[in-house]
């Protein structure tokens, strides 16, 4: 038995499942897919269904200093990460994105000297996840006033 049927069976009695208009329980489903869907629409540049699937590829990229090819699969991967975030705070009470992409990106552009643009990705993290009402990283405020810091002496 499938752990729907037995909560269907559980909520609404025994025999509950047969009643069930299977059918429009898929076109249900199925609305609330399109409903969700991301506005993003670089999905396709990358060979990932999720951002996520590209962790391995940016820690090897980084290992092998590739900071340019590592620098666009981190900005299309927050991108994504947006979006789906976006999409989420629409329907769900608990949006969230990542931070370990705006912190992956933050180094790149620290080993770089690139304090500004460290500064610039940090207040993004910061800025979006205010926008959408989630909770924002501790340990990314803090990379932040660091990063701050470096970029003033670096003026």
């Amino acid at each position: 038995m499938t752990m729907l049927k037995r909560l269907v069976e559980q909520l609404f009695g025994e025999g509950a499942w047969e009643d069930v208009d299977h059918e429009e329980v898929q076109r249900g489903l199925e609305r609330e897919r399109e409903k969700r869907r991301l506005d993003f629409e670089r999905i396709d540049e990358y060979p990932y269904d999720h951002y996520t699937e590209a962790m391995e590829d940016i820690k090897q990229l980084k290992r092998e200093r590739r900071h340019d090819e590592v620098e666009d699969l981190l900005l299309w991967c927050i991108e994504f990460a947006e979006a789906e975030a976006r999409a989420q705070a629409e329907y769900d009470d608990f949006p969230m994105t990542p931070p370990a992409y705006y912190r992956h990106l933050g180094i790149v552009y620290r080993k770089d000297d690139r304090y500004a643009d460290e500064v610039a990705v940090l207040e993004r993290y910061i800025e979006f996840n205010r926008s959408i009402g989630a909770y924002v990283d501790d340990d990314l405020r803090e990379r932040l006033d660091r990063a701050r810091e470096l970029a003033s002496e670096s003026d």
